[in-house]
């Protein structure tokens, strides 16, 4: 058991067993992975002008996540490639 440190709340996470990954939702607005076993950071992807609420891996192909913020966005993300791949917009 590790403690992950981040500059604000963090609203959401998320888990990827078989990749050995986690992901969290900060109200910073960074989605940040980590590594299951050694708590280190693997990646910070940023893009979003809000805070996060949530985040969410796809259960049909593990390699996209999903980010919603008070940017009243949706974000999914391609966590291999380390890249945004689409913006879906004004969600309440």
């Amino acid at each position: 058991l590790a403690v992950v440190q981040h500059p604000k709340t963090v609203f959401g996470v998320a888990v990827r067993p078989e990749a050995g990954e986690f992901a969290t939702a900060c109200w910073d607005g960074q989605l940040r992975i980590f590594d299951i076993s050694s708590a280190e950071k693997k990646a910070e992807l940023s893009g979003h002008t809000g805070g996060l609420y949530s985040v969410a891996y796809s259960p049909l192909d593990g390699s996209l996540l999903a980010t919603s913020s008070a940017d009243r966005t949706v974000r999914i993300w391609d966590v291999q490639r380390l890249q945004l791949l689409w913006v879906l917009r004004r969600h309440k």
